[in-house]
């Protein structure tokens, strides 16, 4: 099995904290296309009412909704990676439907893996070193808040659980959010993944969003993405009988109790994907750091 660092690079989209990414205006049911100086690889959308999908270096989107809040777009392509706002234009009608990539769009070049091997000054034990996985926000915190969330992520991973089983739960993958807790800027928050079956379950991503609920059905009316500003994850592949914790940080923020946080846990090339709901009171009884 691959053992996963993820390595902190705080300062490496520096270039966007100074100017606003590029903004991607789509229009209701209507494709734009995003077109690529070199292949589409990835891509990572927070929203689920637009539709994308590549084929080469050429990316498309359309959105479901005739109502959407601006979402954040990130694509990893052969070059490297770039970082787009996508927002819903009302008008029903844009000037561009096409939008050619250029070089000064792109927010970082890839970095092998033997770059990062270099930086790293001290192996980790019990790690093959097989697979490194470079995780990079596009935040500007300064050193000290830097060294805060590093500290405080490892020490909410070491903490004992103590789980909040909400939501859906697959017969043989157990996903629950576990240990919520806070220190002066941040609220940290536990996901946890259990699998009893005999297949491996490889964790692709988990995202986060609230929700307004209003209504005698409790009908879901606006939906915000809540973007982590840190992250600890150790390893994504869970194999029989094992169990792992995933840790995220997000600026500190509180939600009424018409409001919920929904967490989205979806497995890679598969479909044992959960959906937690967490409920206010779980955030506003948050554990105090020591």
């Amino acid at each position: 099995m691959n053992k996963f660092i993820f390595i902190w690079l705080f300062c490496l989209f520096g270039k966007l904290h100074a100017q606003q990414p590029p903004a991607i205006p789509i229009t209701y049911n209507k494709f734009v296309y995003l077109i690529f100086p070199t292949e589409v690889q990835k891509f990572d959308l927070g929203i689920g009412s637009v539709f994308a999908e590549f084929e080469g270096n050429i990316l498309k989107l359309i959105p479901r909704a005739s109502k959407i809040p601006d979402a954040s777009l990130f694509v990893t392509t052969e070059q490297g990676h770039y970082y787009f706002i996508v927002k819903l234009e009302e008008s029903g009608e844009l000037e561009n439907y096409t939008h050619q990539v250029k070089g000064e769009w792109m927010a970082a070049p890839l970095i092998t893996s033997e770059e990062v091997e270099g930086a790293v000054e001290e192996p980790i034990e019990g790690d093959s070193r097989e697979e490194i996985i470079i995780k990079s926000e596009i935040f500007n915190l300064s050193e000290e808040k830097q060294n805060e969330l590093s500290n405080n992520l490892e020490k909410v991973y070491e903490m004992d659980v103590s789980r909040i089983e909400i939501g859906k739960i697959d017969p043989t993958i157990g996903c629950y959010i576990g240990t919520i807790a806070y220190d002066k800027s941040f609220i940290y928050l536990t996901v946890i993944v259990e699998n009893d079956a005999t297949i491996d379950y490889n964790l692709d991503f988990i995202k986060f969003f609230i929700e307004s609920k209003t209504g005698a059905k409790k009908k879901t009316d606006y939906e915000e993405e809540l973007v982590p500003v840190g992250e600890l994850i150790k390893e994504t592949t869970v194999s029989k009988d094992e169990v792992q914790k995933y840790v995220f940080a997000f600026e500190k923020f509180t939600i009424t109790k018409e409001k919920e946080l929904r967490v989205e846990i979806w497995e890679s090339e598969g479909d044992r994907n959960s959906i937690l709901n967490v409920k206010s009171k779980y955030i506003l009884n948050a554990r105090l750091i020591d």
